[in-house]
């Protein structure tokens, strides 16, 4: 399955909004599901490794996270994958504008994604997520220029 990434949007066929019974109507049931604190609503849910785990609010999808063993995500055509780390990132850099660092986050708040295993290499920590919208990253992370200009991972 391709996982485009569409921001403010969602990615590949799920779209932000959905409820999970229509996410569960593409995906197929969930393997776990953690309910919202005081609520029968679900708050995330986890399928096989190769598929995204899914955070929703009030019963829609709000986030979709993407860890190393989901193939096919990309951002406009361009793989978010471990072994095109520093192209993403300047792509994402160019296109979306200046990423920052945030307790270990490289976070675009244009394009409403933050990537972690980017910056270090670090495949054990290597995921991609997606929001819905930025503005609620905002408030939980404290912005640290990472950037200045261009990447400069991987070369010059």
């Amino acid at each position: 399955m391709r996982w485009d990434i569409r921001p403010g949007d969602g990615a590949g066929p799920l779209h932000f909004g959905a409820s999970a019974a229509h996410v569960a109507a593409i995906l197929g049931a969930p393997l776990r599901v953690k309910t919202d604190p005081g609520s029968s609503l679900p708050g995330s849910e986890t399928r096989a490794l190769d598929l995204p785990i899914l955070h929703y609010e009030k019963g829609s999808l709000v986030e979709i996270s993407f860890g190393l063993q989901v193939p096919g995500v990309s951002l406009d055509g361009v793989a978010l994958a471990p072994d095109n780390r520093p192209d993403a990132l300047r792509f994402i850099e160019k296109s979306f504008g200046p990423l920052v660092e945030s307790f270990g986050f490289v976070v675009s708040y244009r394009a409403s994604l933050s990537l972690t295993g980017f910056h270090d290499g670090d495949d054990d920590q290597f995921a991609v997520n997606v929001f819905a919208r930025a503005d609620t990253m905002a408030s939980d992370l404290r912005r640290v220029p990472f950037f200045s200009g261009s990447c400069k991972l991987g070369g010059p």
